[in-house]
């Protein structure tokens, strides 16, 4: 299966559409230990059952990127907008003009 196909045929490998969001928020000037900082409370918080996925890693010669991946369920209440305005407004609170950018999609679809 070709990975720009978003609508795979039965019995084409392991393929899953999740009801998820995955991105990342890219950051300059922030160390790894305050976005692993913000990771833990992320991974410990009201939401720990949600993120399947919080990945910390280098993003350019200084600047550094916090991923994530982060399952909802229609009609439960957090929406995929609304976790991505709350969670960003957060961020821009926490690090100001530190927070240069981010990437954001959903649904996602996992190959493996």
């Amino acid at each position: 299966m070709h990975f720009s196909s978003f609508h795979p045929t039965p019995g084409e490998g392991q393929v899953e559409k999740k009801l998820a969001i995955s991105g990342i928020w890219k950051f300059q000037n922030v160390t790894y230990t305050e976005l692993a900082d913000m990771a833990n409370m992320w991974a410990e918080g009201a939401h720990k059952d949600h993120y399947t996925r919080l990945v910390i890693r280098a993003c350019g010669k200084e600047d550094h990127m916090l991923g994530i991946e982060f399952e909802y369920v229609l009609g439960g209440g957090q929406t995929k907008n609304g976790y991505f305005h709350t969670v960003s407004d957060l961020l821009k609170r926490k690090f100001g003009s530190r927070l240069i950018g981010w990437d954001f999609a959903s649904p996602i679809l996992v190959i493996k």
